[in-house]
């Protein structure tokens, strides 16, 4: 299902409409996207991200808490999350999921795929798990951090005058796109061939918690798993030429910056949830010839994406 004619769920929200299962929140009623569990793998180990940039002591975690977020790093919908995350400035663990066993995320009994966060608190040097609040999916991440008030104060610092809270939060168009069209050709356009997946795969070699083993059989199955789910991802969505498709899915964005004269997909001096998720899913790939190819034949899109880089490393 789409949305209609691009309306909001809830117009007093703070939080960005979605779709596929719905479910009310205290802001209203928020759509859930049915394929951004589609598993794809990581590039990095686990890392705690910090911010560079000041805020006040009310709009931080306070000492005895974390906020955890379980990944695959070249995931579009977590490194949607972590887009987010990273522009907000909130300081989070991100921690690499070993996509065979998934042994990080075994404390999750109902839910086994990723992105998965979770915000605990520590008493006496003991984590209290059953105390955690955990979000399931980028788009519940991303809404329910903006019912935070920790999180929203930093946020309005860093907005400033360019735009109100809720105009950087509903962005149901930008979001959609990414989930639905942009994210869906990452996978397949990234794994052609098993050749192909076999070097995405590499990432394993850089991750320090991985055994010896773990990293032969992660490569080894993985590739295999990547590659089949990436042509199952083809059939599903009918798409005959990848390579053709995505050039045709990433004309909007060049669209719109080029006929706005924008700086951001906003139209404003900040980037909003739109450009934070578009701008996500591709930095999930960063480093590959796909990536290359995209920002080196696109000069609007490769400013953008710079400009994009800048904001998120304040």
């Amino acid at each position: 299902p789409t949305l209609n004619g691009g309306s909001h769920y809830a117009a007093r929200a703070s939080t960005v409409a979605r779709w596929g299962t719905s479910r009310p929140t205290n802001h209203g009623w928020i759509k859930r996207n049915p394929t951004e569990t589609a598993a794809i793998f990581c590039h990095s180990s686990s890392r705690t991200c910090f911010s560079t940039s000041t805020t006040s002591s009310s709009s931080s975690l306070a000492n005895n808490q974390r906020l955890e977020l379980y990944q695959y790093a070249i995931c579009p919908f977590c490194n949607k999350t972590k887009a987010f995350l990273d522009y907000s400035g909130l300081p989070y663990n991100a921690i690499e999921v070993n996509p065979l066993t998934k042994q990080e995320i075994k404390w999750s009994k109902d839910y086994r795929k990723v992105p998965l966060a979770r915000h605990v608190t520590t008493v006496d040097d003991t984590t209290s798990i059953d105390g955690a609040i955990v979000w399931k999916g980028s788009d519940a991440i991303v809404d329910g951090l903006l019912q935070q008030e920790w999180v929203t104060e930093r946020l309005k610092d860093k907005l400033g005058d360019a735009m109100s809270l809720e105009e950087f939060a509903e962005q149901a168009e930008w979001v959609e796109y990414t989930n639905q069209k942009l994210a869906v050709l990452l996978y397949p356009n990234l794994c052609p061939t098993l050749s192909d997946s076999y070097r995405a795969f590499a990432y394993v070699n850089s991750v320090p918690e991985f055994s010896g083993w773990q990293r032969f059989w992660i490569r080894s199955i993985g590739a295999f798993a990547m590659y089949m789910a990436a042509s199952r991802v083809k059939k599903k969505h009918q798409i005959q030429d990848e390579r053709q498709a995505l050039e045709e899915v990433l004309e909007k964005p060049v669209q719109h910056l080029t006929r706005n004269g924008a700086k951001f997909l906003s139209g404003r001096s900040e980037p909003h949830v739109g450009d934070l998720a578009v701008f996500g899913a591709l930095r999930g790939i960063q480093g590959t010839p796909i990536q290359r190819e995209i920002l080196e034949q696109r000069p609007v899109l490769a400013e953008w994406y710079r400009r994009m880089e800048e904001k998120l490393q304040r």
